[in-house]
């Protein structure tokens, strides 16, 4: 057979398998994603010819000694969010509460608990629903925004629990629990649940980022004792980390800017684990900490 002729079968098969190779069905309802925008089943917000559940996702991230955050990624303006989080009860003797994430601001939320899942959960016996809706108006802008998480209490030193995102929780009365993010307009989404994780309890030196006075809040003063620090011959913060808010590895003018910034304008949010986050440093460096008494996990 020569070259024509090989050519030839070759684009044949191609062209058999684009034609066998069915249209994108990414959410798995049995219909073209195309014919689900067209018939205003599943919203494009950004026009991008994939349903705006699709492109949604949510992670467990974990931040610090027995704390997780939330991460809700979105490709259209969201107002609120509702997740369904499953945990071992056994190895803590605490209840968990929730804690503020990075992107946390002016509006109303928590954890409740539900009455039980109707889908296998491994190891995971309890579950907890943890929600937000923003009181902002144009609410959170398209990308990835961490505005609360869990902070489970009554964990001993190297104790871990599985963690798993599910979409199968029902309430008392049997009503299913409904996950999804709020869009602007108050339309409950779905979105693709990452595989769960894992939450430890370990000794680390935990602190939260921007905090340079070691007074558990983030403000103008924090500058100040930088400013301090380099220009007039101060006592350098105890804990350094705590006073890099640039995260880049040095206690700089950019690192009082960093929190003036935050405090003043609102942005940019200050990297993990800050502004209102006890963790550990995500991007080590040889600053270190000597000591921060603020990170309470109980």
């Amino acid at each position: 057979m020569n070259r024509v002729g090989a050519a030839s079968i070759l684009l044949l098969v191609l062209a058999q398998l684009a034609a066998e190779e069915p249209p994108p069905d990414c959410n798995e309802n049995g219909n073209p994603d195309a014919e689900d925008i067209a018939g205003g089943r599943s919203p494009d917000g950004d026009r991008s010819g994939v349903p705006d559940e699709c492109e949604s996702r949510i992670r467990i991230v974990e931040v610090g000694p027995a704390t997780v955050l939330i991460a809700v990624r979105h490709s259209v303006p969201m107002l609120g969010f509702r997740v369904t989080l499953a945990y071992e009860s056994s190895v803590m003797d605490g209840t968990p509460v929730d804690r503020p994430g990075p992107d946390y601001g002016s509006g109303t939320g928590g954890l409740y608990y539900v009455a039980r899942a109707i889908c296998p959960t491994g190891n995971a016996d309890r579950l907890l629903v943890l929600s937000w809706e923003s009181f902002e108006p144009g609410g959170f802008p398209p990308g990835e925004h961490m505005v609360n998480g869990v902070l489970f209490r009554g964990m001993e030193d190297g104790a871990c629990s599985e963690l798993g995102l599910i979409d199968c929780a029902v309430l008392e009365d049997g009503e299913p629990v409904l996950n999804g993010f709020m869009t602007l307009d108050r339309r409950v989404l779905p979105y693709h649940l990452e595989d769960g994780g894992m939450v430890c309890m370990y000794d680390a030196k935990a602190f939260t980022r921007g905090d340079a006075d070691g007074n558990g809040l983030v403000d103008l003063a924090d500058a100040l004792r930088i400013f301090d620090f380099l220009f007039t011959g101060g006592t350098p913060p105890a804990c350094l980390d705590a006073g890099d808010a640039a995260d880049d590895g040095r206690l700089t003018v950019g690192s009082a800017l960093a929190i003036i910034q935050h405090r003043v304008l609102g942005r940019p949010v200050l990297p993990l684990p800050g502004p209102y986050v006890c963790g550990v440093d995500p991007t080590p460096d040889t600053l270190g900490c000597n000591w921060y008494n603020v990170c309470s996990y109980e």
